[in-house]
């Protein structure tokens, strides 16, 4: 499900020129901010109801899925504020107003993926009952194997070799409680990979 972005995930605005437009719009239109979300989040949250409410109504027999973000970063600027709170509040609404069809997925999966980002974190509470997966953060290309690993210039993880990368990522996206893994095609037809995509395929289907 999309039209609620400005991007393929939930990104709605990252920077303060943005943000203050957004608000601003949103104060226009007659929302008001509360003490945990900004006008434009509160707008936010209503129009994304809304827009779901109506893909639900078209594909009743479909289980849809929103590819979650943050629609404003979480900073410590007070009008950056709310991201990871609305996120939530349509995560909870939707599993509550659509169970078993409501599905959530993460685009970010790397080799550092854990439990503690708010987003492994939201399949892993609904794997039991909804729809729930992951997409790779990249391939594991040359110029992308260091993103992978959140290794330097991205993190502190250390280089691993491609392999080794794509098979602890699978294991951490297995772990979440994923029902699928979304691969890029660079790895897909890697035949070095296709006895650990048979394994991995495998833990899959026993979620």
């Amino acid at each position: 499900m999309t039209g609620f972005c400005q991007g393929g995930e939930a990104y709605l605005a990252g920077v303060q020129a943005d943000i203050d437009f957004f608000n601003a719009s949103a104060i226009a239109a007659g929302y008001n901010g509360t003490p945990e979300l900004p006008a434009g989040l509160v707008a936010w949250e209503a129009v994304v109801k809304e827009m779901v409410d109506q893909y639900m109504i078209s594909f009743p027999n479909t289980p849809l899925f929103i590819t979650a973000a943050r629609p404003y970063p979480d900073l410590l600027t007070p009008s950056l504020q709310g991201g990871t709170t609305a996120m939530n509040d349509i995560f909870a609404w939707g599993v509550a107003n659509y169970p078993g069809r409501f599905g959530i997925m993460n685009a970010q999966l790397h080799v550092t993926s854990t439990l503690g980002y708010f987003l492994n974190a939201a399949i892993y509470a609904n794997h039991l009952t909804e729809p729930v997966g992951i997409q790779f953060l990249c391939n594991s290309g040359p110029d992308n194997i260091a993103r992978l690993c959140n290794a330097p210039p991205y993190g502190d993880g250390p280089l691993l070799r491609p392999y080794n990368a794509m098979n602890a990522s699978f294991t951490a996206g297995v772990s979440f409680g994923c029902n699928f893994i979304e691969v890029y095609e660079y790895d897909v037809t890697n035949p070095a990979y296709q006895t650990m995509l048979a394994t991995q395929r495998a833990a899959l289907q026993r979620n």
